[in-house]
């Protein structure tokens, strides 16, 4: 298999596990949580921990750097997606 379709079979990889993802992130598996104003979402939370990493290792097989993968996902995910140690680690 040439580089030309090792890339293009990575992209779909990622497109389907980043679907997948999403329509579950949807659903409802929040509890209130008396102490905090908004909902506690353990699998929301992991769900976007798993999407993160995927992005991550997709970035790393392009060649990206840590610091470069961290500051692009800041750019998409906000102030603080995830940690630079964990950016490290999965890369």
């Amino acid at each position: 298999m040439n580089e030309g379709n090792e890339r293009i079979e990575s992209l779909c990889m990622l497109g389907h596990v980043l679907c997948h993802i999403r329509s579950l992130s949807s659903l409802r598996f929040c509890q209130s949580d008396s102490m905090s104003s908004g909902p506690v979402c353990e699998v929301s939370k992991k769900l976007l921990d798993l999407e993160q990493r995927s992005v991550v290792n997709f970035l790393t097989k392009e060649g990206k750097k840590p610091k470069e993968i961290l500051q692009r996902m800041v750019v998409v995910y906000g102030e603080s997606p995830t940690s630079y140690y964990k950016v490290k680690f999965w890369s």
